[in-house]
């Protein structure tokens, strides 16, 4: 059976194997959003944090340029995301969508290809945190807020894992991201990516 190739890569741009909330809709409205930050130009590999060490991961490497992000994971493969920074109070949002442009997509895949997907950016001292919503924890947080609508759907391509559509309007998903944003469960320490500036690295090929 042919491989997902684009579900394997979102799944792997996620710690602790919880998936990406979707939206048809952007998370931003244009009166909110900003250029990307200066200091999240460029390239950044994953780290994770052992024994008050950071260890470089090898497992995924993330570069920004403009409106732009590429996913590289460690097959050395490349995929194309279309990004959109963002501000609501004094948190900034990334909003991003598959470059279907730049991408081969599969069936599967083109229903991916429209749907944008956002994290949380925070910027500590040398490192680029990315902060992911928590499924169980959004699911509660709509169930009590009607005017968000949304849809679960079944992935079969990851063991008949749920995601979270969403199909309110912008604006009303900013409204959402404004109430949420603060809350550590939605956006929770074990839902982050911890990245580090790329340093030159020794072709390991030589």
């Amino acid at each position: 059976m042919k491989k997902n190739f684009l579900l394997i890569i979102f799944v792997g741009i996620m710690s602790s194997g919880c998936f990406l909330v979707q939206s048809i809709e952007p998370f931003y409205t244009s009166d909110i959003s900003i250029e990307a930050p200066k200091k999240i130009l460029g390239s950044w590999r994953e780290f994770k944090l052992n024994n008050e060490s950071y260890i470089d991961t090898d497992i995924l490497k993330l570069v920004f340029s403009g409106t732009d992000m590429i996913v590289i994971p460690n097959d050395g493969k490349q995929l194309h995301f279309q990004t959109q920074f963002f501000k609501i109070e004094d948190q900034i949002y990334l909003d991003f969508v598959i470059d279907a442009s730049q991408n081969e997509l599969n069936s599967l895949d083109n229903f991916l290809a429209f749907t944008h997907s956002v994290c949380r950016v925070m910027i500590e001292n040398d490192q680029l945190v990315l902060y992911f919503i928590d499924l169980k924890s959004l699911k509660k947080y709509l169930n009590k807020h009607l005017k968000i609508s949304f849809k679960e759907i079944l992935s079969e391509d990851i063991n008949y894992k749920k995601r979270i559509l969403i199909t309110s309007s912008s604006s009303e998903l900013t409204e959402m991201l404004r109430q949420i944003g603060s809350n550590k469960e939605i956006f929770p320490d074990n839902n982050k990516i911890i990245l580090k500036r790329e340093i030159n690295r020794i072709n390991r090929n030589k």
